[in-house]
């Protein structure tokens, strides 16, 4: 079975956390096509990062950060979107899965038998998306993850898929991403539902051109709070 999420969704009645040190391992980081108006939010490329804290009680639902909130925890908006990047990387680590070993996770979370064919050609399609497949085009701004996926497999494209994953490809001199954008849109009128579709645009990542971000959300320093390489090692490695 798919492992259960920590509760994130919508406002519900949750009490404000006025202690910082302990609201800071609650919060996290959701990747929207749009700005949050309920709370605060930074570019993301040409997406919005919507900055969201897990409640204690797990029967809530997050809400998100305001301005109000961060001034009684009198802490900047950098060092709120810094503690939220490294906060979402140990409360929803990122996942990257062949789409065939997807399939047949899905498969299995609904007790259903999904067959992928050993005679299949292989692919090189990924699907990159956090450990609960909830929300988990947010693992983008996982700090040094594109980066690191980029040492890994060169440059390559991302493909919103939906708010809850990435369709990830290695790019090639083959690589068309006129006709990639084309098949984007196409899947998001006719299988996405209006509310999760993130964007209709490819996202390419390279090392002298990036659509987004490598480290993160812009222009946010973690010096200080964290080793960067040690998120990597321990949130990449599936542990």
């Amino acid at each position: 079975m798919t492992p259960s999420a920590p509760v994130s969704g919508g406002l519900l009645k949750a009490a404000p956390v006025s202690d910082w040190k302990k609201a800071s391992g609650r919060l996290f980081l959701r990747l929207l096509p749009y700005k949050d108006p309920q709370g605060i939010t930074r570019p993301f490329g040409d997406l919005f990062l919507s900055l969201r804290i897990l409640p204690a009680d797990p029967r809530s639902l997050s809400r998100p950060v305001t301005p109000a909130m961060a001034d009684e925890w009198q802490t900047e908006e950098g060092r709120l979107f810094a503690a939220g990047a490294v906060s979402s990387a140990r409360l929803f680590p990122p996942r990257l899965l062949p789409v065939g070993e997807m399939l047949q996770a899905i498969g299995s979370a609904v007790d259903q038998s999904v067959s992928v064919s050993e005679a299949s050609p292989p692919t090189s399609l990924h699907v990159l998306t956090n450990r609960y497949c909830r929300f988990g085009a947010s693992v983008a701004a996982c700090p040094g993850l594109l980066s690191h996926l980029l040492d890994v497999f060169g440059e390559y494209y991302l493909l919103p898929s939906s708010i809850h994953e990435w369709m990830f490809l290695p790019a090639s001199p083959l690589t068309n991403s006129f006709r990639l954008e084309k098949i984007v849109r196409s899947v998001n009128r006719e299988e996405v539902a209006p509310g999760e579709i993130l964007s209709d645009h490819v996202y390419f990542i390279g090392r002298e051109k990036a659509d987004l971000p490598l480290w993160g959300p812009e222009g946010i320093s973690f010096s200080g709070l964290c080793n960067k390489d040690l998120i990597l090692d321990e949130f990449l490695s599936g542990e």
